[in-house]
């Protein structure tokens, strides 16, 4: 929805001082959306940093009836402020009306057919509208995504981590992927994005279904990805870069590839008031949910390798929970070693509003997804636990990433994202083909088919891990199903509870084969059977035992 107010040019004043919220209504739900200033309307393709536009984007969480009534208001820092009595109405404030709504279109294009990708208080997120929960992989990175030539105003600034692979201006040019655009994908002013919107396309052709980026790297890695007019801005945003950015999102939700969306990254985490929820990071945070909050599939990640206190991040996750409407998951990456993670991650333990730990980890993934999830459970509030960062990760390094996928979805974690690491040949912050990682791709799609089986995935919250009953690291709904992988050549499982008789499958993860059959198509229940063999002879298999 577009609104004509007065006519204002990007600056400190606009951002602080005026505030657009415009609250959607039906017989059952209300829903606050914050809205935005757009300069023209079309900044996106005119780079316009002036006009008189501003707008909100809802996405109705149900069909039917709904109305509106808009407020927009204007005070010192009323942008920060959760107050709607604060503030003096101006222009189109107290405009009301009402549309219909249809329900989701099962014909639209990815996440847009699922519904809300939202935390629902299980160890996975679900999808609203088909209730698909959902296991995630894909790429960790480059977690500059973002730094993009062809964005407005982005540039890089010396002092990060050496992109010198980048060219002079060490930005990303995607080139190789300007053979996956296709006639009809988005572009902006003519002919840009083609690159970075292939990239997506060859991902979501692969079969992956994950993406994670940082969005501000100021004095960080990249240095070349920010929100803000100028790299030195801290409350003037760039109404045209936004817009682009906002482009290519809807992109990745269109080819169903959800976001992993993190604001701050180490050297940055307290960058806005000393880590504290003052005016500029409360703003901060407004700015980016207003105008990405309507992604179906987008997740709040509020810092890589947080330098946050504890306290810091439970504001910051409070604030986030109160102005975002629909309910996205809010969690946090972590440091890198184990010290870290039980020094971090306990006091956010059974907080309200804290979802999930999305974990870096470098050894023992599922141990360390069992524990966290073990000790979340324990605090009566479940976390979504995920492996979004582990090293070494070179580009030949298949076998190392299919084994720690199945690691962690086996130990009851959503997923796993592929870090691409550095002294690899094609480092995180510079990597500008995702081919050469083209193998690892087609692994963990593997994986995602498998959990995509409207069986399994309808038990998924159901599941846990019961390694005690197997050979291998097992996920289980005792007596209906279990998931195991394994890399012995004998396999046995505890069926001693259950007298009935149970089918196995045994998953090709090594190749895109599907489910195969092995020595032993059936087994009687009441003891503990023997599996049989593999279908061939490779390193390791997932075993599928269903009732």
């Amino acid at each position: 929805m577009s609104f004509i107010g007065p006519n204002f040019t990007e600056s400190s004043e606009v951002f602080r001082n005026y505030r657009l919220n415009v609250t959607f209504y039906n017989e059952k739900d209300t829903l606050i959306v914050p809205g935005y200033f757009a300069a023209d309307g079309d900044a996106a393709n005119t780079s316009a940093n002036s006009g008189n536009i501003w707008q909100v984007v809802f996405t109705p969480t149900k069909e039917g009836v709904w109305s509106y009534k808009v407020s927009f208001q204007y005070g010192k820092d009323l942008a920060a402020s959760l107050d709607p009595n604060e503030g003096k109405p101006l222009a189109f404030d107290g405009e009301t009306g009402n549309f219909e709504v249809n329900g989701i279109n099962p014909n639209a294009k990815g996440a847009y057919a699922k519904g809300k990708l939202i935390y629902v208080g299980q160890r996975y997120l679900q999808y609203t509208g088909t209730g698909e929960w959902l296991i995630k992989a894909g790429p960790g990175g480059p977690e500059n995504f973002f730094g993009y030539v062809d964005f407005d105003s982005t540039f890089n600034v010396s002092g990060g981590i050496n992109d010198s692979a980048l060219g002079p201006d060490g930005l990303h040019k995607y080139s190789p992927h300007i053979q996956d655009w296709k006639e009809g994908d988005p572009v902006w002013k003519g002919d840009k994005g083609k690159a970075i919107v292939g990239s997506i396309n060859y991902l979501a052709e692969k079969g992956v279904n994950s993406l994670y980026l940082v969005v501000n790297n100021v004095n960080g890695d990249g240095r070349d990805c920010w929100p803000w007019a100028g790299y030195n801005d801290r409350d003037i945003y760039d109404v045209s870069k936004l817009a682009q950015w906002n482009i290519v999102f809807k992109h990745m939700n269109e080819k169903g590839i959800q976001l992993d969306f993190l604001f701050w990254e180490s050297e940055n985490t307290t960058l806005l008031n000393n880590g504290n929820l003052g005016v500029e990071r409360k703003i901060y945070y407004r700015e980016l949910l207003a105008r990405f909050g309507h992604l179906p599939a987008i997740r709040w990640n509020i810092s890589e390798e947080p330098t946050a206190t504890p306290e810091q991040i439970l504001a910051d996750v409070d604030f986030i929970s109160r102005i975002d409407p629909y309910g996205h998951a809010v969690g946090v990456h972590c440091g890198y070693t184990v010290e870290r993670r039980d020094n971090e991650y306990p006091p956010l333990l059974g907080k309200e509003n804290f979802d999930g730990a999305f974990m870096q980890c470098h050894e023992n993934l599922h141990d360390e997804v069992k524990r966290w999830l073990q000790k979340s459970e324990k605090s009566g509030k479940k976390w979504v636990v995920s492996v979004d960062e582990s090293l070494p990760n070179h580009p030949a390094d298949i076998e190392k990433v299919r084994r720690e996928f199945w690691e962690v979805v086996t130990a009851g974690g959503e997923g796993y994202d592929v870090y691409f690491g550095y002294g690899t040949g094609t480092c995180d912050i510079a990597n500008e083909d995702f081919r050469n990682r083209d193998k690892k791709w087609s692994q963990l799609a593997i994986g995602l088919d498998f959990f995509n089986n409207t069986e399994l995935n309808q038990l998924l919250p159901y599941m846990k891990n019961y390694d005690d009953l197997g050979t291998g690291y097992i996920l289980a709904k005792p007596g209906e199903m279990y998931v195991m992988y394994t890399t012995l050549d004998k396999n046995t499982i505890d069926l001693t509870d259950f007298t009935q008789e149970f089918e196995i499958d045994w998953l090709d993860i090594n190749n895109e084969s599907g489910l195969l059959k092995g020595s032993i198509e059936k087994v009687m229940g009441g003891q503990i059977v023997d599996l049989g063999n593999a279908p061939s002879t490779k390193t390791d298999w997932v075993v599928w035992i269903h009732y």
